[in-house]
């Protein structure tokens, strides 16, 4: 072997410093001192599982003492008349649902019978004192109308706040519903207007909201409201800004 290799062996093989030897921190057992005073758990635990049962059959005496029969309530003479009342109008109000659902067929009224279903176009949200050559005429810039008619209730003659307008083609009715479509851009009388496609004769199973159907809910002239306001708000920052500028010119 070469002298490096004995070298590199004698400091393998060289003995290691021995471990510092540190001072015990416990006391020494002659000096060791314990408390007479402590025991075992063995005699708590009975005391406590003895505690427990008492606490529980005190519980179950205390439940048989309190234990009271609670006869049933029996409706009076008052409540019985009102719950037979809300039935009777349940009732009533069911079979009048039912009936306007089995009358209503959109095919066959008078009305809309003659017309094209896919030239015919929806307009709600309308005014209730609108009449039908008013509305005719917002609508006349997108085509030739061949048909319009506003619904009006039966009983009064008053407008119900929708209609429908047949178009002479289809281009026109198209050109129509993607102007105004569902964002209600046409306002009329402070009222933003949408349109639609007459879902009642070309949609299968189309209900309108009265009979339990419909597209949307009465939100629309909340959020139309927030927007006026909103808008009346800059128009009032922007005035105020005019004015501003007017005196710093000065």
């Amino acid at each position: 072997m070469s002298s490096k290799e004995d070298e590199r062996m004698h400091l393998i093989a060289r003995p290691r410093r021995l471990p510092e030897v540190k001072q015990s921190i416990d006391y020494p057992k002659e000096r060791r001192c314990t408390n007479p005073y402590i025991s075992g758990v063995a005699q708590l635990l009975q005391n406590q599982s003895a505690h427990i049962t008492h606490l529980n059959e005190t519980a179950k005496q205390e439940e048989s003492l309190t234990k009271v029969t609670v006869q049933p309530k029996e409706h009076t003479q008052y409540t019985q008349n009102a719950i037979r009342v809300e039935n009777h109008n349940y009732q009533s109000n069911l079979s009048d649902y039912q009936r306007q659902l089995r009358e209503w067929n959109p095919h066959e009224d008078i009305y809309s019978k003659s017309t094209d279903p896919y030239k015919t176009l929806f307009v709600g949200r309308l005014p209730y004192d609108l009449g039908e050559v008013e509305l005719s005429k917002h609508f006349t810039k997108f085509g030739e109308i061949a048909n319009f008619r506003l619904v009006k209730d039966v009983k009064t003659g008053k407008s119900r706040g929708y209609g429908f307008i047949t178009y002479k083609s289809e281009i026109s009715l198209r050109k129509a519903f993607d102007e105004v479509g569902e964002s209600g851009v046409l306002i009329i009388n402070d009222r933003p207007v949408i349109v639609d496609f007459e879902r009642g004769r070309t949609v299968h199973y189309f209900k309108p909201r009265r009979l339990g159907g419909g597209l949307g809910g009465r939100g629309y002239l909340n959020e139309y409201k927030q927007q006026k306001r909103f808008a009346k708000m800059k128009k009032n920052q922007n005035i105020q800004a005019q004015r501003r500028s007017n005196r710093e010119y000065r």
